[in-house]
């Protein structure tokens, strides 16, 4: 119905594809039409997708896997952390379904993919939601494992790592911290901790700024 001030405000009552369509009005009073009024073009653009799921986890300086859902056939493109660069693409399946890995590798950290759809007219959705993604630090490699002359319960520890991220040492499958360290700045660590004597299991966790 018009309102008083000569004006209408209608929603339609079904829903419209992507695409363009055109759109006319007419004025029915006492059921009789009027012609049709100047057509209105509308482009109803894709919805976005939506990504659901991290495959595996990303470590430091390399790709990320997501899965997620959309309109069948329509290829999808993410973006990072903001960036308006495509970082991969791909295409949702007829069951609409994609799986994409990036084409370009991330440092680790905390990073935010974004995703949009676009049809065969080349109309493209708004964008996702954020997908929060942490990509951890690489697993630090112990090169030797050395007892410190004069004693028999301290060890050096030595190895490479991510420059300026901090190492933590434990002993024979315990969660408490033995010694920490520090990759320096050629990449490498030298870790001095006291430990009982005898055989034992020695293994490193990295941690970055972010932890």
């Amino acid at each position: 119905l018009g309102m008083a001030s000569g004006q209408f405000d209608i929603v339609t009552s079904t829903g419209l594809s992507n695409g363009v369509h055109t759109l006319t009005a007419v004025v029915v009073t006492s059921n009789l039409p009027s012609t049709a009024s100047n057509s209105l073009s509308i482009t109803v653009v894709p919805s976005a997708p939506v990504i659901t799921t991290l495959v595996g986890q990303p470590d430091n300086d390399g790709t990320i896997e997501v899965k997620g859902t959309g309109q069948p056939n329509q290829s999808v493109t993410l973006y990072a952390d903001g960036g308006t660069t495509p970082v991969g693409t791909g295409v949702i399946d007829a069951t609409g379904h994609f799986d994409i890995t990036t084409t370009v590798t991330f440092a680790d950290g905390v990073h935010r993919l974004t995703a949009t759809a676009t049809d065969a007219a080349n109309l493209v959705s708004p964008a996702s939601s954020q997908f929060t993604v942490n990509v951890i630090p690489d697993t630090p490699v112990i090169s030797a494992v050395l007892p410190v002359s004069g004693t028999s319960q301290r060890i050096e520890v030595q190895g490479t790592g991510e420059v300026g991220e901090t190492i933590k040492l434990f002993a024979d499958g315990s969660t408490t911290v033995l010694a920490t360290g520090v990759v320096d700045a050629t990449g490498h660590f030298d870790i001095f901790a006291n430990i009982l004597g005898g055989a034992h299991i020695i293994r490193a966790t990295e941690t970055n700024a972010a932890n």
